[in-house]
């Protein structure tokens, strides 16, 4: 009887826990879950899906003080390219986009791009949302087809680079009234890209007596232009022209995800398959050649250097398969350095205790020289002990050698 509710409660655990696990890729509907870094997130799947046509992702990114649950009711409500999958990620800090949120947001886009049968991918926001559809998005321009700007504006204009002009369609909506967010934003952006040699991939629609909301006929004008002049993978030679143009341009990660969409059944002749396997061969061989160097420079840890390399090849070889392995590695380093952290922001504190003010800098600046990877609580007291020093002008000036140079931690 024991064992047989104890099947009972786990059936029931799992029904309960459904909607916050990756749907298999032949569902449809609205759902609320959460990616492997923790970021929640509204995915929408309509019924018309079909995994063997796949369908266009739309990755939008709510305004500020606003959460994914509420952007996605707007969304629907307004019925925007009821055939396209929407993804709506949840911002951290508040509801309010920041650049240290990037790897959750990247999180999110692979987990469905892995889990549905996504032709390409557009990303686009609100607001805030906005400034980080540039912010963010610009830093992976080989993710997305599109970009879409509503209410926004480019952070920085140096985003737009002449090197990239017309490779991908930019859309901008602004309403003339917009008090918070002024209109401005909206014409500088489209001047920079202007600038850096958009022309035919380059849509503007400024909306008259608009304040700072969503224009339902200008977002969607937007969206249909964006629709008719994007790249679009269909084809497995799309698929494979597209990984071979980023194998060649040294995005294997890329490249990699690109091919490994192509599926021998519907590869057609097949030599073209062969070819495909082996360049995805080549990737695994290149990934797993660098990894170990990588790897062994974690394991050794006898100085920092290894860090720009691990940052290096992460970027490269995120999401092949020897990758993982060097991950473990790197995560097994940081849990170390962070229990070391902890042990020397003990001695940091109780040196503090006893007045040994020399000695509490000490402790704290082994944390910066030695800890390098740790992203612990300790870290951020080691940074604030540190700043505390600064500020206090006697200690400032007694003991400047050490404190110079502290407050580029921050």
């Amino acid at each position: 009887m024991k064992t047989a509710w104890t099947v009972l409660a786990l059936a029931l655990a799992l029904l309960i826990a459904a909607p916050l696990l990756a749907q298999p890729d032949h569902e449809t509907g609205d759902f609320v879950l959460t990616a492997p870094k923790g970021a929640t997130y509204t995915l929408i799947v309509p019924k018309s899906y079909d995994r063997k046509k796949g369908a266009t992702l739309l990755f939008w990114l709510h305004g500020a003080g606003d959460n994914h649950a509420n952007a996605a009711r707007g969304l629907k409500s307004r019925n925007f390219k009821p055939d396209w999958i929407v993804a709506i990620p949840d911002a951290r800090a508040n509801g309010s986009w920041q650049m240290d949120e990037e790897a959750r947001v990247m999180d999110v886009l692979d987990q469905v791009q892995q889990a549905y049968t996504v032709r390409r991918t557009f990303i686009g926001g609100f607001s805030r949302g906005g400034f980080f559809t540039f912010g963010f998005g610009l830093s992976h321009t080989d993710r997305f087809a599109g970009y879409l700007c509503v209410g926004g504006g480019l952070p920085n204009p140096a985003l737009a680079r002449k090197e990239d002009a017309d490779k991908f369609a930019v859309a901008i909506v602004h309403g003339e009234a917009d008090g918070t967010v002024p209109f401005d934003n909206a014409t500088r952006t489209r001047d920079a890209f202007r600038k850096a040699g958009w022309k035919k991939k380059l849509f503007f629609r400024s909306v008259p007596g608009l304040g700072h909301r969503i224009d339902q006929a200008a977002v969607q004008a937007a969206l249909d232009w964006l629709d008719e002049n994007a790249e679009v993978l269909q084809t497995p030679k799309d698929y494979y022209e597209y990984g071979m143009k980023l194998f060649n341009g040294g995005k294997p990660a890329r490249a990699y995800w690109a091919l490994s969409e192509i599926k021998e059944e519907e590869s057609g002749r097949e030599k073209f398959w062969k070819t495909v396997v082996s360049t995805l061969k080549k990737i695994e061989k290149a990934a797993e050649k660098d990894g170990k160097k990588v790897k062994r420079a974690i394991d050794a840890d006898r100085n920092s250097r290894w860090l720009p390399d691990w940052r290096v090849y992460f970027q490269k070889f995120e999401g092949v398969p020897f990758c993982a392995e060097v991950k473990a590695a790197f995560d097994k380093r940081v849990t170390t350095q962070n229990e070391a952290a902890d042990e020397l922001w003990g001695r940091a504190e109780a040196a503090r205790d006893i007045d040994d003010v020399k000695g509490a800098i000490k402790a704290c600046l082994a944390i910066r020289e030695d800890c390098y990877v740790a992203d612990g609580e300790s870290v951020g007291r080691a940074k604030a002990m540190l700043a505390a020093y600064r500020k206090d002008k006697a200690v400032a000036k007694k003991h400047r050698r050490l404190l110079k140079g502290t407050e580029e931690w921050e």
